[in-house]
């Protein structure tokens, strides 16, 4: 590869409609792909990036409501946002309540009506970790009741599920007849020691 062939690439990547990178490893090693990758980051813009139904993005408070803002960031068309939250908010009559039962505040609110909330095809549920993914569960299981038939993506950083963790959700899929897909930077599980001390 020289000087010409990237002057091309460049050229191609600017006037391309889209810019899809198939990640096999042996392109995610080049440094060439990435090179391509990043330029397709910068000439792709934001209106570019339309989702085909409307879709909420949906931040858990309070350590994902940054990374939560920062994807939502990336879409256009189609696409709303909104954070959960601990407080009642005065002038939201409707809300949805859940529980992030491992939390020092378990109770969860995401100020959201039933009308608002049927206007979405899609809801994506972005937190930062995911350890039993038992969160998730208890938000989809509320909004499936008000608004069935949704399709749901979770995005984390980190994804901890255990195998139990993960027939969980199958099943909970299964009766309920919902479409669940996950998506995480690092996916794995951890062991502790019966005699470990903190």
């Amino acid at each position: 590869t020289n000087a010409e062939t990237a002057h091309k690439l460049k050229q191609k990547i600017k006037i391309a409609d889209k810019f899809i990178l198939v990640a096999t490893q042996d392109a995610i090693d080049s440094k060439w792909c990435n090179w391509e990758l990043g330029l397709g980051d910068v000439h792709k813009y934001i209106d570019n990036i339309d989702l085909e139904k409307k879709t909420l993005f949906i931040g858990f408070a309070e350590t994902a409501t940054g990374i939560a803002g920062s994807v939502f960031s990336l879409f256009g068309k189609n696409a709303s946002f909104i954070c959960t939250t601990r407080q009642i908010l005065n002038n939201c009559s409707e809300r949805i309540e859940f529980l992030e039962e491992h939390s020092h505040a378990a109770d969860q609110i995401c100020h959201l009506s039933k009308e608002e909330l049927a206007e979405f095809d899609s809801i994506v549920l972005i937190d930062d970790e995911l350890t039993t993914g038992n969160t998730n569960l208890n938000i989809i299981s509320r909004l499936n009741e008000i608004s069935p038939g949704k399709k749901y993506t979770l995005i984390s950083i980190l994804d901890w599920r255990n195998e139990e963790n993960l027939k969980k959700y199958k099943v909970f899929s299964e009766d309920n007849s919902l479409e669940i897909d996950s998506v995480s930077l690092i996916k794995g599980n951890i062991n502790i020691k019966e005699d470990f001390v903190f």
